[in-house]
C-alpha cells in the first residue's frame, strides 16, 4: 500500500461532459443521447461556452488549472470540425499549461486515427478507453457496440502518438459474466498492454440493470475481484486504489483532486461541482439546460453545503482511498480536530483490520483496500445528511458489501 501523502496544492480542476453516444449502453446511468446530427452537437457547443462564460462571471475559483477532462456520453463521437470547435472553445477561456493531466475519454467504436492525432496535438496526455469487456455475449445484451480488432488497432496507434498514459475501463459484475469471460478480458489486456485499468463494479442502477440482476445470477463480488487482482498482479501492475491498477504507480490526477482539491468546475448536463464545501448539480437533459441558459442562469437545479466537520471528514474518507492520511495536516487545514470526531470509527476500522496506524498517520491495509467502500461508509455514517446528497448527486448509491 502506497504511503505517499501528497501535499495539497491548489488550482481548479476541469471537467466537459459530452453527451451523445453511437447508442445508449443499458448498463449506463450517465447522461447521453443516441444519434445526434453535426447541427446539434454545433449547437451545443454553442450553450457549452454560454455556460462557461457564466460561470467565469460568477465563481470565483483559481485560474491555474491542475487537470483537464473531457467525458461522456462519448466525446469523440464528436467529428473532427466538432473536436476542433470543442477545443477552440476551452483554450479560448481557461490558460491550459502543457504538461498537465489532461483526459479525453475515448470509445474505440466512435474514434479513428485521425482524430487520435488531432487530441495528442491539443495537448491531451491521457486517453481512457472504454472497453467493458471483449464478451460478445454480453456486450449484446447490455447493448453496447464493440469490435476487438478496432480497439486494438487504436491502443496500438495511441501508443505510437506517445501519449503519456493509456487507461483502459473494464466493468465486472456485468450480467451473464463468468470467471472464463474475466479471463478474456485479462487476455486482451496482456495483448494491448496498456499503462493502467479502472474495473469498475457495475451499479445496479437502471431500470434494465435492477431487471436482469432479478433473472440472472451474477458473479459474487469476492470471486470477481479476487481473480481480477491475482491476474493483474501476475501482468505488473499494482492495485492503486479499490478499482485501479498501473503499472506507473500514479493514480489518475483528476480522480486524486476530485476527491482531494476544493474546486472541481463542470459544465454540461448533469455535470457536478465543487467549490469548497458546496456541491452543484446542473440539470441533467438538454432542454433544460437551454433554457436555463436562454435565460442567462446557471443550469444547476440543485446544490448542497457541508458544515466544517462534514467538510474536513469527507476529505479524510476521499483521501484515505489512496492509502494514507496525515491526520496532523488535515486537522491544521480543516481546523478541526479529526482524530477526535472519528476516534470510535478509527479504533473500528483499526480493529478490523482496515486501517493501520503510525502515530498521527493512517494506512489502508490490504484488507481495507478490498473493501473501501465499507470503510468509507463507516467513517461517513454519522453525517447522514452527507450521505444522502451525496447519493442522489452522484445518482447512485454507496452500500456495503
Amino acid at each position: 500500500m502506497s504511503k505517499n501523502l501528497k501535499p495539497f496544492q491548489p488550482g481548479a480542476n476541469l471537467y466537459f461532459h459530452i453527451p451523445f453516444c453511437l447508442k445508449k449502453c443499458r448498463y449506463c446511468y450517465f447522461y447521453s443521447i443516441e444519434k445526434q446530427k453535426n447541427k446539434a452537437i454545433w449547437r451545443y457547443l454553442d450553450y457549452l461556452e454560454k455556460e462557461i462564460i457564466f460561470k467565469k462571471q460568477q465563481w470565483q475559483f483559481p485560474k491555474k488549472i491542475k487537470t483537464v477532462y473531457i467525458g461522456g456520453g462519448t466525446p469523440t463521437y464528436l467529428s473532427l470540425p466538432l473536436l476542433k470547435k470543442l477545443f477552440g472553445i476551452l483554450y479560448k477561456y481557461f490558460d491550459i499549461n502543457s504538461g498537465i493531466e489532461f483526459t479525453v475519454e475515448i470509445n474505440p467504436m466512435a474514434c479513428d486515427k485521425e482524430k487520435l492525432a488531432f487530441i495528442k496535438q491539443q495537448g491531451v496526455n491521457r486517453l481512457s478507453f472504454g472497453i467493458q469487456t471483449v464478451d460478445k455475449r454480453i456486450l449484446n445484451l447490455v447493448g453496447r457496440i464493440f469490435n476487438q480488432r478496432k480497439a486494438e488497432e487504436l491502443i496500438e496507434c495511441a501508443k505510437k502518438l506517445k501519449f503519456k498514459t493509456v487507461n483502459l475501463d473494464f466493468m465486472f459484475r456485468l450480467p451473464g459474466q463468468s470467471q472464463k469471460s474475466l479471463a478474456a478480458d485479462i487476455k486482451f489486456i496482456k495483448k494491448v498492454r496498456p499503462t493502467s485499468v479502472y474495473w469498475y463494479e457495475t451499479k445496479n442502477v437502471t431500470e434494465f440493470m435492477k431487471k436482469i440482476n432479478r433473472l440472472r445470477v451474477i458473479l459474487p463480488y469476492r470471486t470477481a475481484d479476487d481473480f481480477i487482482e491475482k491476474s493483474l498482479e501476475k501482468l505488473g501492475y499494482r492495485r492503486l486504489m479499490t478499482e485501479f491498477y498501473t503499472k506507473d504507480n500514479k493514480p489518475c490526477e483528476y480522480t486524486f483532486d476530485w476527491l482531494s482539491n476544493e474546486y472541481v468546475i463542470s459544465f454540461g448536463p448533469f455535470a457536478i461541482s465543487k467549490m469548497k464545501n458546496k456541491f452543484y448539480k446542473n440539470v441533467a437533459d438538454l432542454k433544460s439546460y437551454y433554457s436555463y441558459l436562454n435565460k442567462n442562469k446557471l443550469p444547476i437545479f440543485d446544490y448542497f453545503q457541508l458544515n466544517k466537520n462534514e467538510y474536513a471528514v469527507s476529505h479524510f474518507t476521499y483521501l484515505i482511498r489512496f492509502g494514507a492520511v496525515d491526520l496532523n495536516f488535515l486537522s491544521r487545514r480543516f481546523g478541526v480536530k479529526l482524530e477526535g470526531l472519528l476516534s470510535k470509527e478509527i479504533a473500528l476500522l483499526v480493529g478490523l483490520k482496515f486501517l493501520r496506524q503510525e502515530g498521527n498517520k493512517l494506512f489502508l491495509t490490504h484488507k481495507g483496500l478490498v473493501y473501501t467502500p465499507e470503510t468509507q461508509i463507516i467513517l461517513l455514517i454519522k453525517y447522514k445528511n452527507f450521505l444522502k446528497n451525496l447519493n442522489f448527486f452522484l445518482g447512485r448509491g454507496y452500500n456495503l458489501r
